[in-house]
């Protein structure tokens, strides 16, 4: 049967005709009567006689669909078909399983091409170890929300985790994991490290939900480079949903939030800004970060990108915008120095320069 055919079947079995010869004998009925030469002539018969046997929605949805798609041609091409063959191939349509979606089918609009280049340009970055999965999950979706493939990124996540073998799943997207790391045992994370490691960076967190997201992975980035990753996914995976519960966990383990706390980035050290008994201390509350503050570290970010050995000339337009969102997320990180951004430009993979 003609591919405009199906096509145009395919959209009636979404509507789950109550009586399919019913509705195809009515269709070859107003067909044989007319020229079908005339398509509106062709739509105004169709649609009284759905209306009256009871297919107004189905009828509405049939008729919109062939005047998008070749109009009288397609109509004179169901005459030709036949109440029978129609019944018998929508019954057919009908009976055939649900295709399994591809990962990047989500009805939001994305721009395939882009998602087909960030997949490869992220999915190698797991090591095919599941113990780094929940962080790489955290890591992958912040990035594709940046570059507007946040739900084909989701429904691929989403899809791996549902396969016995990750890595053959994302070998079929033309991603090869490097497993050769993973087959090693983990070398066990220092808890002395990952306490350090806490108090010296979740403090960034200034305890509001809308800074949470892009808090993660940073987070996880550091814990990445001070060998605790696994400490780090599973204090996140645990944080609870709600914000003032999460805020609560953290000072459980000694992480204050909020404007009430300062905090050394450096150290790692906190300081309530009065003391429990109320009396003054010497140092005055921390200021908040301005907005003149933010645009002066991301206009010196640029500046340090653009000097760098590290980061091709192409790429520090897309490198300084990336920092100039994160400080606008998080404006703690206006607060960096320039070492500090030194050493975050090295940081960063050269495969995703």
């Amino acid at each position: 049967m003609d591919s405009v055919l199906i096509g145009s079947l395919e959209v009636l079995c979404d509507s789950e005709l109550s009586d399919p010869r019913l509705f195809f004998t009515a269709l070859d009925e107003v067909c044989q009567a007319g020229d079908n030469t005339d398509f509106e002539a062709f739509r105004t018969a169709f649609t009284e006689r759905a209306n009256r046997d009871g297919f107004t929605e189905p009828g509405e949805l049939f008729v919109r669909h062939l005047a998008d798609n070749g109009g009288a041609d397609t109509v004179r091409k169901f005459a030709d078909e036949g109440a029978d063959n129609l019944v018998r191939e929508y019954e057919r349509l009908l009976s055939e399983p649900e295709p399994e979606p591809e990962p990047a089918g989500n009805p939001a609009a994305y721009d395939e091409s882009v998602w087909v280049a960030f997949v490869a340009e992220f999915g190698a970055s797991w090591n095919g170890a599941a113990e780094t999965w929940d962080a790489f999950r955290t890591w992958f979706l912040y990035h594709a929300e940046e570059r507007g493939v946040a739900a084909p990124a989701t429904d691929f996540l989403d899809y791996a985790e549902g396969e016995s073998d990750r890595v053959a799943f994302f070998a079929r997207y033309g991603v090869t994991i490097d497993v050769a790391a993973s087959d090693e045992a983990p070398a066990e994370e220092d808890p002395e490290v990952w306490q350090a490691f806490l108090a010296e960076y979740g403090p960034v967190w200034n305890g509001a939900e809308e800074n949470w997201a892009s808090f993660t992975p940073y987070f996880l980035h550091y814990a990445e480079e001070r060998g605790v990753t696994g400490f780090a996914a599973a204090f996140l995976e645990n944080a609870p949903d709600d914000n003032d519960a999460r805020v609560q966990y953290f000072a459980t383990y000694g992480v204050v939030t909020g404007t009430d706390t300062e905090t050394d980035t450096e150290t790692g050290t906190e300081s309530d800004a009065e003391s429990d008994a109320g009396t003054d201390t010497d140092d005055a509350a921390p200021e908040p970060v301005t907005a003149e503050q933010i645009a002066d570290a991301a206009q010196q970010f640029a500046q340090l990108a653009d000097e760098s050995d590290h980061v091709p000339d192409e790429h520090e337009d897309t490198v300084a915008e990336a920092f100039a969102e994160l400080v606008n997320q998080m404006p703690e990180a206006a607060n960096l120095s320039p070492e500090q951004m030194r050493e975050l430009l090295a940081t960063i993979p050269q495969e995703h320069l």
